[in-house]
């Protein structure tokens, strides 16, 4: 589970033409070691979030704003010390999927296990569509689409990324 708390960073810093109104937060991932996700949003923007990965070095803040690109999520994992185990696995299968998007579209994890290490099974949702998947989660963050059947439809969603 992930749990969010306000980040104590002037939001100034982020550059927002909404700054004044924009909420900053911040989470702890349990894959990185010297990482956390930053979500910004403002009722401006009603259901657009902004994340990126936040990276301390010092007294400096590195920030990669993650808009839907697989390279910004594996520059992420090369900043923020990316650490799989078999604890972490699922948790950043969740990540990647929203994260990394294909043409647009995240896929959400609906359920999901693993059932030998760093190989997964997960029920998803897909443009409104259910899928069965299997994945193989390698150490250095890629994710393999081992299998994906069709399984119905499902309820459309949307969750946009602030680019």
């Amino acid at each position: 589970m992930t749990i969010w708390h306000p980040l104590n960073l002037p939001i100034v810093h982020y550059a927002l033409p909404e700054a004044a109104e924009a909420v900053a937060e911040v989470a702890t991932m349990p894959f990185w070691t010297g990482g956390k996700l930053v979500r910004l949003s403002s009722p401006v923007w009603g259901a657009v979030r902004i994340y990126a990965a936040m990276m301390e070095r010092g007294r400096a803040r590195i920030f990669i704003h993650l808009t839907g690109n697989g390279d910004q999520v594996h520059q992420a994992n090369g900043l923020a010390g990316l650490d799989l185990s078999e604890a972490t696995v699922i948790p950043y299968l969740r990540f990647f999927g929203f994260f990394a998007r294909d043409e647009g579209s995240a896929f959400l994890i609906l359920r999901a296990r693993q059932v030998e290490p760093f190989i997964c099974t997960a029920v998803m949702l897909v443009d409104g569509e259910m899928r069965d998947a299997r994945f193989a989660v390698h150490p250095d963050g890629h994710v393999e689409t081992l299998e994906n059947r069709y399984r119905g439809r499902g309820p459309r969603w949307s969750f946009p990324l602030k680019r």
